[in-house]
């Protein structure tokens, strides 16, 4: 968390971040997933863009992190430790309002 940038860290105040050991059935979008697809994090609420003026004493959104399937994928610590990033970021994306397909143009570009 601490190497995002702190334009990115003022926008996460109500955002928690868990490590899990797999995600839950209701984490995985069967129309963009089948069952070979890697599900390493997911982000768990209302995108800051969707939110209007009822969202306030919200319950905080979630970004969790799937321990298991990251330590099956990475075959080193070096590995391991950039795909947690990678995958913070991807879900950090989400939760700014950004989609599958801008966040995998970004990426390509980074």
């Amino acid at each position: 968390m601490d190497r995002l940038p702190p334009a990115i860290r003022q926008h996460l105040d109500n955002v928690t971040i868990s490590i899990e050991e797999l995600p839950r059935p209701d984490d995985i979008d069967a129309d963009r997933h089948d069952r070979r697809t890697k599900v390493f994090g997911v982000y768990r609420g209302w995108p800051l863009a969707m939110r209007g003026g009822i969202y306030h004493l919200a319950v905080p959104d979630q970004i969790a992190i799937f321990r298991r399937p990251l330590l099956a994928h990475c075959r080193s610590q070096r590995q391991l430790a950039e795909e947690v990033w990678r995958t913070l970021l991807h879900e950090v994306g989400h939760h700014l309002g950004l989609d599958d397909d801008q966040l995998a143009r970004l990426e390509r570009r980074g």
